[in-house]
């Protein structure tokens, strides 16, 4: 028998255990989770996405950044900045 999943119950059920994860660790350690992004170039759909990521990170409590560097972006540029 199949059985339906309420994607939207569950996902804000994972969204508010990472909230409170994060909060606990922030409390306990005074560290605050993050989220680093980078993305090379200017994809519509790949900015898109980036965007929901962060997003939702600060949502749940963690700090985002984005670097957004052009198509042109060498191998050693982007080594320099993840280093």
């Amino acid at each position: 028998m199949v059985e339906v999943i309420d994607g939207k119950n569950v996902a804000a059920s994972v969204i508010q255990t990472v909230k409170s994860a994060t909060a606990a660790l922030e409390k306990s350690s005074g560290v605050t989770a993050g989220l680093a992004v980078v993305i090379v170039g200017d994809d519509p759909a790949s900015h898109a996405y980036v965007g929901s990521k962060g997003r939702m990170a600060k949502e749940c409590g963690f700090k985002s950044v984005q670097h957004t560097l052009p198509a042109e972006t060498s191998q050693e540029e982007l080594a320099a900045l993840v280093a």
